[in-house]
C-alpha cells in the first residue's frame, strides 16, 4: 500500500540457481541468490511460516516502455526478511513498485498467497502489500490524520487503533506528542519513520521498504531495525529490503537477491529518474 496526496482521495533481472534459506535450510526459491550472516537481531526466531506467501514468477519489469529486469524467479515466506541488492541504477526502486501493482510487470506475474493483483483487488493488494518510498510522501495534515487515513478506506479491516499508534510513536523516536503537529513539518526522518508507523498499524502480509533508514540518527536507525525484526519474525511478516548498508542486510536479512544478472543489455538507456539515483538506492 502506497499513500500519497494524489492517491489517498480514493476510497478506498543469468542462469538461477537453487538458494537455500540461511536459517531453516530449506529449499526456497529459484533465484540467483546468496544466504547471508545473521547479526544480533536475528537470533530469536518464532517459526510463524504459515502466512501467504509473495511469488515472483519469471518477473519482468519496464521502465518508460522499455525492458529493463527480467526472469526473476522469487519465493519470498512470511517471516523471512530479503535484501534486494545492485549498482545504482538497476532498477531497484521499480522492481519494487512493480510488486507494489503500481507499474505492470512486462513479463510473468507476481502472486501473493496463489492470487494475482486482479483478483485480490489493488485497493486490497496495495494494502497486503505495503510500500514505503525512500521519500517520504504524507497528506498536509496532522500526524495523526496521516496515521488515520488508511482506516477511512472501504478495504479498512479494523478501526484505527489509537493506542498502538501512540505506542509506535514513542517507540520509534517520533512521540506522541507529536500527534497534533503538522505532518509536513517533521524531519525527513521523522517522516520516514511515521510512514513506517502508518504501514504497520495496517497490518501488512508483505513489507517493500526502499532505504527505509536513508535519514536516520543511530538511535533511531535501531529503534526501526528492532520494530521491522519483530514484525518478521514474531509477526510473520515478509519484507523486502532495498539497502546499499552492508552492515544492515547482515544484521537483519535472509538472503539477497542481485538484480544485476537480471538487468536487460541496454536497459541503462531507458532508466527514469527513480532508476538513476533520484528517489531510487
Amino acid at each position: 500500500m502506497i499513500l500519497c496526496a494524489g492517491a489517498a482521495t480514493g476510497k478506498r533481472r543469468v542462469a538461477a540457481e537453487t538458494c537455500f534459506s540461511a536459517t531453516a535450510g530449506q529449499r526456497t526459491a529459484k533465484i540467483e541468490c546468496h544466504a547471508i550472516g545473521k547479526g544480533t537481531h536475528l537470533r530469536e526466531r518464532d517459526d510463524n511460516s504459515n502466512g501467504p506467501s509473495l511469488a515472483l514468477v519469471g518477473l519482468g519489469v519496464a521502465s518508460n516502455g522499455a525492458e529493463l529486469l527480467g526472469g526473476i524467479d522469487l519465493q519470498l515466506r512470511s517471516d523471512e526478511m530479503v535484501a534486494v541488492v545492485g549498482p545504482s541504477g538497476c532498477g531497484k526502486t521499480t522492481l519494487l513498485r512493480t510488486i507494489n501493482a503500481l507499474i505492470e510487470p512486462s513479463a510473468g506475474e507476481v502472486r501473493l498467497g496463489g492470487q494475482l493483483p486482479g483478483e485480490v483487488g489493488y485497493p486490497r493488494w496495495r494494502r497486503r502489500i505495503a510500500m514505503l518510498e525512500q521519500q517520504p510522501t504524507l497528506l498536509d495534515t496532522s500526524v495523526e490524520a496521516n496515521l488515520r487515513r488508511p482506516f477511512d478506506y472501504e478495504t479498512a479491516d479494523r478501526d484505527y487503533p489509537a493506542d498502538e499508534a501512540a505506542e509506535l510513536l514513542e517507540e520509534l523516536n517520533v512521540g506522541r506528542r507529536r500527534l497534533d503537529q503538522a505532518a509536513r513539518s517533521l524531519s525527513v526522518g521523522q517522516r520516514q519513520r511515521l510512514c513506517l508507523i502508518r504501514a504497520l498499524l495496517i497490518r501488512p502480509d508483505v513489507l517493500l521498504l526502499d532505504e527505509p533508514t536513508s535519514a536516520l540518527d543511530p538511535e533511531s536507525l535501531d529503534a526501526v531495525e528492532k520494530r521491522v525484526v519483530h514484525e518478521v519474525r514474531q509477526r510473520g511478516l515478509a519484507a523486502l529490503v532495498v539497502t546499499h548498508d552492508r552492515g544492515q542486510i547482515e544484521r537483519l536479512c535472509d538472503r539477497h537477491l542481485d538484480l544485476e544478472p537480471h538487468l536487460v543489455e541496454g536497459a541503462a538507456d531507458h532508466m527514469d529518474g527513480r532508476d538513476r539515483g533520484q528517489g531510487e538506492a
